[in-house]
C-alpha cells in the first residue's frame, strides 16, 4: 500500500478545501456541509486552520497527500488537556483503502509528541460502517449513543434532520493499537 504523509493544511487555501468536500461522499456523516462551502464560515474555518485555535481551543488540522495530491483531512480539537475530538475526510475515491487509518495512526503519534491529549473521542453517525470499522479496528470503544439535529438542504430549502450517531473513545496514553 502507498503511504500517505500529513501536512498542515496549505494556508488560507479555500479551493482545496472546497474540491475536497466537493468530491467527499458526506452522506453517512452527522454533519453534511453544503457545496459550495459558504464563504463567512469557510474563511472562519481556514483561519483557524492557520492560527491553530479555533474558538478558543487548540486546533490541529492536517492534509492527507498520497504522492503531490490532497485526498482528505484529519483533525484534532482539543477541549481540554485530556480530551480531544477527531474528524477525518477522505475523497470517495480513496475510502476504503486504509488511507484513513493511516492518517489516524500518524494522528496518534503527532499527538503523543506534543502532548495534546491522552483520549481521542470521534462522533459517527451510526450508517458510517466504514469509519465504524476504522475506529474498532484502531481500538476505540464505544461510548454513548446520541441523537443529532443537524441542518440539511434539499432543492435550495434548508430543514433539520435528526441523525443518530455513536460516540468512540480511545485513550492513546499507552498503546497505539
Amino acid at each position: 500500500m502507498t503511504s500517505i504523509t500529513l501536512k498542515k493544511w496549505p494556508a488560507y487555501d479555500r479551493t482545496s478545501l472546497q474540491d475536497l468536500y466537493a468530491n467527499t461522499d458526506q452522506s453517512k456523516c452527522i454533519n453534511e456541509l453544503p457545496v459550495p462551502l459558504p464563504y463567512d464560515n469557510t474563511t472562519r474555518y481556514l483561519a483557524a486552520m492557520e492560527t491553530g485555535r479555533n474558538n478558543g481551543r487548540v486546533f490541529h488540522c492536517y492534509a492527507i497527500y498520497l504522492h503531490d495530491s490532497i485526498i482528505g483531512k484529519i483533525e484534532l480539537t482539543s477541549y481540554d488537556p485530556e480530551n480531544a475530538e477527531m474528524d477525518l475526510v477522505i475523497r470517495k475515491e480513496h475510502t476504503g483503502k486504509g488511507y484513513g487509518s493511516q492518517a489516524f495512526d500518524c494522528l496518534v503519534s503527532l499527538a503523543r509528541q506534543e502532548n495534546i491529549c491522552r483520549r481521542i473521542y470521534a462522533y459517527v453517525n451510526v450508517e458510517n460502517d466504514a469509519m465504524i470499522a476504522m475506529l474498532e479496528n484502531r481500538g476505540f470503544v464505544k461510548g454513548r449513543p446520541f441523537h443529532a439535529d443537524v441542518n440539511a438542504e434539499y432543492n435550495g430549502v434548508t430543514f433539520i434532520r435528526r441523525k443518530l450517531g455513536q460516540e468512540y473513545i480511545k485513550d492513546i496514553s499507552t498503546h497505539l493499537n
